[in-house]
């Protein structure tokens, strides 16, 4: 033990004081390196700096990029080296910089005990059946008229139907009404009675998310466009891009609200683009 503790402190000592020249940090990191993928990703990080966005993908689907991003937010939420995805890759650089040095980490898989993990996940299960047992008792009338602004304010179309099989947590529920009849309402209902829950909504148009990030502030919907950067783990509407949302850092967002027992549903806004998506034009709707 005296003997490894006696070598992690030469190995710190040698990267604290060359850390300030890159070549060498660079040099250093190849020689002790661990992780081959790491040490790829540092060369990136250091060498090639942000790759060059290509406008190979827009000029296929017959736009320029600037169409692209500024009419569909492709990837406008996802820039290099703020994405979660090129997070992972800073972590595990982190992380095999304590497998140089011997240190434990706490990303690593195995650190937290059995029991405790079974504990908060009976903790979140309970947590989960209180929260869906007290919307069982909500008014829905009263919020849609609170929401709508008007004290007589009535359901129009498929809306009661609508909210009934939401609430109810019917698995999959497809809702076709005109512009304007109020389907937003569906999930922004949902969403104000439910303060620990999240409610995905994938949005084609920027414009779209605009207009419904306008609405959900004047309700006092704590509502939030996706980034990559900073995820809105406070919201309980999460707009997002279907590009945005097939990304890595996404999926884990997602991954971690499911784990928690936050994630209530998920919900196609405008469906119908599915029918003008193909596998050149804004695949990843599909």
């Amino acid at each position: 033990m005296r003997n490894n503790l006696k070598v992690t402190d030469v190995r710190f000592q040698y990267l604290r004081v060359n850390h300030s020249d890159t070549d060498t940090y660079l040099t250093s990191h190849r020689e002790l390196a661990k992780d081959g993928q790491a040490r790829d990703w540092l060369e990136v990080l250091y060498w090639n700096k942000a790759p060059s966005k290509s406008n190979a993908r827009a000029l296929q689907s017959g736009h320029s990029l600037e169409t692209e991003e500024g009419n569909y937010g492709r990837s406008m939420m996802e820039s290099p080296f703020q994405t979660m995805a090129e997070r992972e890759e800073f972590r595990r650089v982190s992380m095999d910089w304590h497998r140089v040095l011997e240190f434990a980490s706490a990303w690593e898989d195995g650190r937290v005990h059995p029991g405790v993990r079974a504990e908060m996940v009976a903790q979140q299960e309970k947590q989960a059946r209180q929260r869906w047992s007290s919307l069982a008792t909500v008014d829905l009338k009263a919020e849609f008229r609170r929401l709508a602004g008007r004290p007589d304010a009535e359901y129009r179309g498929k809306q009661e139907e609508s909210l009934q099989a939401v609430m109810q947590r019917r698995l999959r529920v497809l809702v076709v009404m005109a512009t304007g009849t109020g389907k937003s309402m569906l999930f922004m209902l949902p969403a104000s009675v439910s303060p620990d829950g999240v409610t995905v909504v994938v949005a084609p148009l920027n414009a779209l998310r605009d207009d419904l990030q306008d609405r959900c502030d004047r309700l006092g919907i704590p509502c939030a466009k996706w980034d990559g950067r900073r995820p809105p783990y406070w919201a309980r509407i999460v707009l997002v891009t279907p590009e945005s949302a097939v990304t890595k850092g996404f999926s884990r967002f997602i991954d971690e609200k499911r784990m928690l027992h936050q994630l209530d549903r998920i919900v196609i806004d405008e469906c119908h683009v599915l029918l003008e998506s193909t596998r050149d034009w804004r695949p990843d709707v599909l």
